[in-house]
């Protein structure tokens, strides 16, 4: 899964069998990664219009 900031300059990919979310520049290069053991297979990734990452953990059954 994958979202884009509201200005298009980042973009988010969750990393389902690592538990990860990163964050790459638009040239690929990664930005930061984001992990979280409250977090588990991500399953969905929103991005708001205010650039407020939002990630579904799937086996946590929880929204960070």
């Amino acid at each position: 899964m994958c979202a884009v900031s509201p200005a298009g300059y980042k973009i988010f990919i969750t990393n389902y069998s690592h538990h990860k979310v990163l964050t790459l520049a638009r040239d690929g290069a990664v930005l930061q990664t984001f992990t979280d053991p409250d977090l588990q297979r991500q399953w969905g990734i929103h991005v708001t219009a205010l650039g407020q990452v939002l990630v579904c953990g799937g086996s946590s059954n929880n929204l960070i």
